[in-house]
Protein backbone atom coordinates (compact mmCIF):
# COMPACT_ATOMS: atom_id res chain seq x y z
CA UNK A 1 0.00 0.00 0.00
CA UNK A 2 1.07 3.42 -0.18
CA UNK A 3 1.30 4.19 3.48
CA UNK A 4 3.41 1.34 3.71
CA UNK A 5 5.44 3.24 0.77
CA UNK A 6 5.77 6.05 3.14
CA UNK A 7 7.06 4.24 6.18
CA UNK A 8 10.14 3.01 3.72
CA UNK A 9 10.35 6.54 2.54
CA UNK A 10 8.36 9.16 4.61
CA UNK A 11 10.32 11.84 2.52
CA UNK A 12 7.33 11.51 -0.02
CA UNK A 13 4.85 12.51 2.35
CA UNK A 14 5.38 16.30 0.88
CA UNK A 15 4.56 14.96 -2.51
CA UNK A 16 1.37 14.67 -4.18
CA UNK A 17 0.00 11.17 -3.46
CA UNK A 18 -0.96 11.08 -7.68
CA UNK A 19 2.38 11.01 -8.91
CA UNK A 20 2.42 7.68 -7.27
CA UNK A 21 1.42 4.51 -9.52
CA UNK A 22 1.97 1.31 -8.72
CA UNK A 23 3.20 -1.03 -11.77
CA UNK A 24 4.81 -4.36 -11.67
CA UNK A 25 5.08 -3.96 -7.86
CA UNK A 26 6.98 -1.30 -8.10
CA UNK A 27 6.17 2.30 -7.53
CA UNK A 28 6.87 4.73 -10.35
CA UNK A 29 6.53 8.56 -10.18
CA UNK A 30 6.64 10.62 -13.57
CA UNK A 31 9.61 11.39 -15.20
CA UNK A 32 9.78 15.10 -14.06
CA UNK A 33 10.27 14.19 -10.53
CA UNK A 34 12.70 11.76 -11.17
CA UNK A 35 14.85 14.50 -12.67
CA UNK A 36 13.48 16.74 -9.00
CA UNK A 37 15.13 13.93 -7.18
CA UNK A 38 18.35 13.46 -9.17
CA UNK A 39 18.67 17.23 -8.67
CA UNK A 40 18.04 17.42 -4.98
CA UNK A 41 20.97 13.82 -4.77
CA UNK A 42 23.41 16.49 -6.50
CA UNK A 43 22.72 19.13 -3.52
CA UNK A 44 25.48 19.42 -1.18
CA UNK A 45 22.55 20.94 1.31
CA UNK A 46 19.94 17.89 0.84
CA UNK A 47 19.95 16.50 4.36
CA UNK A 48 21.47 12.74 4.34
CA UNK A 49 19.08 10.94 5.58
CA UNK A 50 16.19 12.61 2.13
CA UNK A 51 19.52 11.48 0.21
CA UNK A 52 19.43 7.78 1.23
CA UNK A 53 15.61 7.55 0.32
CA UNK A 54 16.59 9.22 -2.65
CA UNK A 55 18.63 6.95 -3.53
CA UNK A 56 17.36 3.45 -1.91
CA UNK A 57 14.08 4.97 -4.04
CA UNK A 58 15.65 5.34 -7.78
CA UNK A 59 17.91 2.36 -7.18
CA UNK A 60 14.74 0.00 -7.05
CA UNK A 61 13.70 1.80 -10.88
Amino acid sequence: SFEEFLKLYPFFKNYDPDYFRKIDGFWEVPVCLKEELILLLNDKDCAYDVRIQIQQFLEER
